[in-house]
């Protein structure tokens, strides 16, 4: 296990997933089953759980869920009466639609990626916040705005090192639709909204950040008088969006999710909790994956790019001043 805990990069936590599972097609021969959990022991005593959940049945959000009842469950010895708290309910929120439009695929051609897990304390994140709020009106910008803002710019540092000119940006940012959905409905209830920039000036952190916070409202205010029964139309028409634009292969794309306040790191089967809780690497370059660190104050993300992009972005100064890599220094 210290091999994994200590390997500069995530990518050898594949080990404890199932083989050829992980962001496969979920109709695919190898992927007859919705849920798979795949248990490893280690010769050290260490153990490590690997999940892997079809997106048709459950998000991030959801799978936390399901994980977080089930903990509940094993470790209640019928004495609490535990009762779980899902409700397989999505079909009332997403009813079935008649000769519903064709699902995009916006996942592009599988590229050579590889991943690294960084680490944002909270006084780096406050530094983060702390110049946005001085060089803006936005007054109380969140954890995820400014270390989205960030990564983004330094993603940008990055192409721009590389082709010696600026190249217009569009963010994807997933966004959970609990509310205006219940809390405890299971399912892919996601929808997603976007923030392009097209100068240099626009990707400062404090105009960066700005412009996610009104992408996201504008989107809130589209779906809060929206019926439910319109959200999944809603959802596919971002989807399409993404794919019409990476057809015009004019723009830098990146992809953004948080995991934050899912709960993750206080999962414990009885065993303590865990050291290092992390994702697969995905196939799609220039992901960035939120999720909250063992403090609940500070923030992991992993991000996933192509290997000669990742040689580069690692030695990025201004992304050490404010991140440092996640290796557990281990006994």
């Amino acid at each position: 296990m210290s091999e994994i805990l200590t390997n500069p990069y995530n990518d050898a936590i594949e080990i404890v997933f199932p083989q050829n599972l992980p962001w496969s097609d979920s109709l695919s021969k190898e992927r007859s089953s919705l849920v798979v959990v795949q248990l490893s022991h280690f010769d050290c005593g260490g153990v490590g759980v690997g999940i892997c959940v079809s997106h048709k049945i459950a998000d991030g959000y959801s799978a936390c869920k399901f994980l977080s009842d089930w903990i509940s469950m094993a470790r209640d010895h019928h004495e609490l009466n535990f009762q779980p708290s899902p409700q397989f309910d999505g079909a009332s929120f997403f009813p079935p639609i008649d000769n519903p439009p064709p699902m995009p695929n916006f996942v592009p051609d599988p590229q050579r990626c590889v991943s690294r897990m960084y680490n944002f304390s909270s006084s780096s994140l406050f530094k983060l916040k702390d110049i946005v709020s001085t060089n803006s009106p936005i007054p109380s910008p969140s954890r995820i705005e400014v270390a989205t803002a960030f990564l983004h710019k330094c993603g940008v540092d990055l192409s721009m090192a590389k082709s010696g000119m600026f190249r217009p940006t569009v963010l994807f940012h997933v966004m959970n639709l609990r509310p205006p959905i219940p809390l405890n409905t299971m399912g892919n209830a996601t929808c997603i909204f976007s923030t392009i920039a097209m100068t240099e000036d626009n990707i400062t952190l404090p105009n960066y950040v700005g412009e996610l916070q009104k992408a996201k409202l504008q989107l809130r205010d589209e779906l809060k008088d929206m019926n439910t029964n319109q959200l999944a139309s809603h959802a596919i028409e971002k989807i399409k969006e993404i794919v019409n634009i990476a057809k015009r292969d004019v723009f830098d794309i990146y992809f953004c999710t948080s995991l934050c306040t899912f709960g993750s790191h206080k999962i414990d089967f009885g065993w303590g909790t865990p050291l290092r809780v992390t994702q697969v690497k995905h196939t799609m370059k220039n992901e960035f994956i939120f999720m909250d660190d063992p403090s609940g104050e500070g923030i992991n993300v992993l991000i996933t790019l192509t290997e000669a992009d990742m040689l580069l972005f690692q030695s990025n100064k201004e992304l050490l001043e404010f991140a440092s890599p996640v290796v557990q220094l281990l006994e």
